[in-house]
């Protein structure tokens, strides 16, 4: 029998049973004396189209914490190194604006709804190699309107980093 929790659409399962952020397991990253990579997770909010913003990167089954949220209403970036180990990394990015509304109760109190104005959900994968460093671009745009991209950044002869894209998972088998 397969797992309903495993995959996509079980973690929108946990994702809507946990208030989205509060109960994903943490993402742990390696030790900088261990080898590693590092990715630089840049998302970027070109609209803003809900008074509140739920935003969750995953690092395979592992939610990737503390990141700011963007500055609210008009464009917005946010960007976070994370440390990776070498091998198939797989990212999903999920970004939920909403609002909410209280209902009264009839017996007193009220009890809040949540209503989802626009959501964007962007999954990819890349072979990370050790010392490696990486570009993990997200763009949100609209309702189920966004992109995710990988660029590993490599030294140019002039000094600066440029852009190539990353290297992608080979297909099970």
């Amino acid at each position: 029998m397969s797992n309903p929790l495993k995959g996509r659409r079980g973690r929108w399962l946990v994702l809507v049973s946990c208030g989205l952020a509060s109960c994903i397991p943490e993402y742990r990253p390696p030790s900088l004396s261990e080898p590693h990579a590092v990715v630089k997770v840049r998302l970027a909010y070109h609209a803003w189209s809900g008074p509140q913003l739920d935003q969750v990167v995953w690092l395979g089954n592992y939610g990737v914490k503390e990141f700011p949220a963007p500055v609210q209403g008009g464009e917005g970036v946010v960007n976070r190194p994370v440390l990776v180990r070498p091998g198939k990394a797989v990212w999903n990015v999920h970004t939920a604006f909403f609002h909410t509304y209280m209902i009264p109760l009839a017996r007193g109190g009220v009890y809040p709804v949540r209503v989802v104005d626009a959501v964007c959900d962007q999954a990819l994968g890349h072979l990370a190699a050790p010392e490696g460093i990486y570009l993990l671009q997200y763009d949100f745009f609209a309702n189920e309107r966004c992109s995710l991209h990988c660029f590993k950044q490599v030294q140019q002869p002039d000094g600066t980093l440029g852009n190539t894209p990353c290297e992608p998972v080979p297909p099970a088998g």
